[in-house]
């Protein structure tokens, strides 16, 4: 059955506007400080938002975030 057992989102559409924000940033491998910088927004709020970016695309470390972002926001999107 699609979607049994399944909590991870694929649906990039489902993450908030700063999240799609912050995601961008993390694959241009920036820091949370840089991040942080450029959004103009405290580091504990990056990593309040990269921690909700993890558990919607289930996934435990940034690499792994990085691996997932970079099929939901291919190149040139």
């Amino acid at each position: 059955m699609p979607g049994k057992g399944t909590a991870v989102e694929t649906d990039p559409t489902k993450l908030t506007q700063q999240e799609r924000k912050i995601a961008l940033h993390v694959l241009e491998d920036k820091t949370n400080k840089e991040i942080a910088d450029a959004l103009f927004i405290s580091v504990s709020t990056v990593r309040t938002h990269i921690n909700n970016l993890n558990k919607k695309l289930g996934v435990g470390d940034r690499e792994a975030l990085k691996v997932q972002l970079q099929q939901q926001f291919p190149p040139g999107d």
